[in-house]
């Protein structure tokens, strides 16, 4: 707390940033598991495309020094589909309506950075593409033999609608990637 004080002193006071220093924003720190979401959007709406988590640390047991991402695994073994469903009612939906409420409909990915804390799922982040190493588990997953291909899945988010009829599958096999 002390070295905290001490930097907005530094910013308020001596103003060592200048005007960049006049705003500050305080996050409460979030123990809890991290997973990721992934839907498709198509300007109004969005569906599922699946959950990974990642391994951040270089040494088992969440030892060692944080990297880009050691591996990954879908489905997340702590996400129901009731959390799943949550996510997509609380975050993404609305998060795709605004956008078209502004005159700016999405349609493609979105991939929703997740801390799973004792009151629920938090938003950490938004990102308009896929994470790596989290591609390379759930694109996998796709059943090529009864579903569309990804080019077909993008294609349907430019057409309203098209991805609720789109035959869109996802294999349940689990899969790894380091």
């Amino acid at each position: 707390m002390r070295a905290g004080y001490q930097v907005l002193r530094q910013l308020f006071t001596e103003k060592i940033l200048g005007d960049a220093g006049t705003t500050v924003i305080i996050q409460q720190r979030l123990t809890a598991r991290e997973f990721f979401l992934f839907a498709l959007a198509e300007g109004t709406d969005a569906i599922l495309f699946g959950t990974a988590m990642d391994y951040k640390r270089l040494k088992d047991g969440d030892q060692g020094p944080h990297t880009g991402g050691m591996g990954a695994v879908p489905p997340v073994p702590f996400v129901s589909s009731k959390l799943e469903e949550q996510v997509m009612v609380e975050v993404v939906r609305p998060l795709v309506a605004e956008m078209a409420r502004r005159g700016t409909p999405y349609r493609s990915i979105i991939y929703c950075g997740m801390m799973l804390t004792t009151e629920g799922p938090t938003l950490l982040e938004v990102n308009v593409r896929f994470g790596d190493p989290e591609a390379q588990v759930l694109l996998p997953r796709l059943d090529q033999e009864n579903g569309p291909i990804l080019a077909e899945i993008l294609l349907a988010t430019t057409k309203d609608g098209a991805l609720k009829n789109s035959p869109f599958v996802s294999a349940q096999r689990p899969q790894c990637a380091s």
